[in-house]
This record gives structure tokens, sequence and C-alpha cells, in this order.
């Protein structure tokens, strides 16, 4: 890579971008406490695990048979279930969308294994059948 002189310029610093600072005034505050506040989302703990429960069900239903492995695991998310709730962490509520993506690409590889598709055919079948299943389960 070259850097060639009069290429172009720097964009102008805006006059008002200054960094914030955040004093913590309150006695006992802690850093950790600041952070988690700003951390917290407007879903519950309970609600996320339910979701995953409900997206290894459906999952489950749609490969056949009650697959036994999303169903254990549909049931592990029962068990593990936190007794305290609290508002669910933006990594948790990540964790939960990458979730339903896995299974999905899950479902297209057994689909791609057991039917012979390409994985393109796969893969939108999987996600039509996920989004079908999800339906029914409501």
């Amino acid at each position: 890579m070259q850097i060639l002189s009069g290429q172009g310029k720097a964009p102008a610093k805006a006059p008002d971008a200054r960094p914030e600072i955040i004093v913590l005034r309150e006695p006992g505050a802690t850093w950790g406490n600041y952070l988690q506040h700003q951390k917290a989302s407007n879903h519950s703990l309970h609600n996320l695990y339910n979701l995953q429960r409900d997206l290894l069900t459906v999952a489950a239903t749609v490969l056949g048979k009650q697959d036994p492995v999303l169903r254990s695991m549909a049931n592990q998310m029962e068990l593990a279930k936190v007794k305290a709730d609290r508002p669910a962490t933006k990594q948790e509520e990540a964790a939960a969308k990458a979730l339903k993506k896995n299974l999905i690409e899950l479902i297209a590889a057994r689909t791609q294994q057991q039917d012979g598709l390409p994985a393109k055919e796969a893969h939108r079948f999987a996600a039509v059948a996920f989004r079908d299943a999800q339906v029914k389960q409501l």
C-alpha cells in the first residue's frame, strides 16, 4: 500500500467533540455496577431462557421423531433456569439470536446429508421449515 501526499485530507475535527468523562459520585459506586446498568436490556433473563428452550423444541420438531439430543437440551434449559430474574445483558441476547441461526444451520446440514440437497436449497428449506414449526408451536 502506498501513501501519496496530496491525495486527500484528514477530516476536520468537530469543534464540540470531547470524550465523555464519567465521575462516580455516589458512595459505594463501582465501575462494575455502572457498566452492568449500561449493558442491561429490557428483556428478562427468564424470557431469554424460555425463548431458547422454545427454539430448541422447534428445531427438534423440524428434525422429526422429536430429536433426543435437542429435546434433552431443551429440558436442560428448564433445569438450568436461574431462580432470581434480572435484566439480560446484550451478550446474552446475542447468544439467544445466535442459537436460532445455529439451529437453522444444523437443520440445513442434516437435510443436506439425508436428502442430498445443495447447500443453498437445504438452507432455504431449513429456514422455512423452522419458521413454520415456530408458528405451529405458538
